[in-house]
């Protein structure tokens, strides 16, 4: 059976969530999760909320709706 390795990232969108609205780099979060590099922790960030972590900053910070949405609905791939 496979399994998705986004079945176990998907709590890390959740704690970074607050991180990023608070203005944190993406840097500094992708090597508090040991991901190598922060387009790897962009590229899971993505995958799972259909949004990169700096959009969603950008929309956190602007009160946008868009950020919110993007963490309690998964991207769907269809």
């Amino acid at each position: 059976m496979k399994t998705s390795i986004t079945r176990y990232a998907t709590p890390i969108p959740t704690t970074a969530k607050p991180r990023l609205a608070a203005g944190e780099s993406v840097t500094a979060i992708a090597l508090d999760f040991r991901y190598a590099n922060p387009s790897a922790f962009t590229q899971m960030f993505k995958s799972i909320t259909g949004m990169p972590p700096s959009a969603y900053a950008t929309d956190s910070l602007s009160g946008s709706s868009a950020a919110r949405s993007a963490i309690l609905a998964p991207a769907h791939h269809g």
